[in-house]
Parts: structure tokens; sequence; C-alpha cells
């Protein structure tokens, strides 16, 4: 197997994984945030406090990944994903007593 590349070079693969991303809107458009008292818009994401990820307007719900306000552009990339990912799960359920950092 082999990947062919524009300017007509190939490359021996045994495996090619795509990685891509979604944007907001589309990730969110069908969730009914409004409807939950979530804030968020079609670029920024689920408007989040930084310093928690707690979703601005509803105490109960963190936003994460490429749908969290705090990750933006170039930053939208798995490795953000997995440690917002962390984050929000740490500030949801470890008493703030508990907390590191």
């Amino acid at each position: 197997k082999v990947l062919n590349l524009d300017n007509g070079s190939e490359i021996p693969v045994d495996i090619v994984v795509l990685c891509a991303g979604r944007s907001p809107e589309n990730s969110l458009n069908d969730l009914f945030l409004d409807a939950a008292g979530v804030s968020w818009s079609p670029k920024a994401g689920v408007l989040v406090k930084k310093s928690t990820l707690k979703a601005i307007g509803c105490n109960h719900i963190y936003a994460c990944g490429d749908c969290a306000s705090v990750v933006r552009g170039n930053a939208q990339k798995a490795s953000h994903g997995a440690w917002t990912g962390f984050f929000a799960v740490c500030n949801m359920a470890v008493p703030w007593i508990l907390r590191i950092g």
C-alpha cells in the first residue's frame, strides 16, 4: 500500500489515520442548548468559565474540546480535547478541597 502525494511522490504505509475536528456549530446546533439555558455561539462553542469549564448560565453543564469556548482555532487538537476533558471531569467530580493546582 502506498500514499500518493500531490507532488507525485509515494510513501509506503500500512494504515492511514485521519483525525478531522468538527466545528462547534456542527456539533452543537441540534442540542437545543438555548432551551437548557446554556450560552453558546456557533464560532466559539459553549461559553465556559476558564477556571472550571462550567457553562456560563448553567452550573451543572461543562464543556471540553472543540466545543468549549476556551479552546480556539489552532488549539483544537486531540491533546487539548483530552486535557480539557480531564480538567472538566476533575471539576465535576472532585470536591474543591481535594483538587491539586
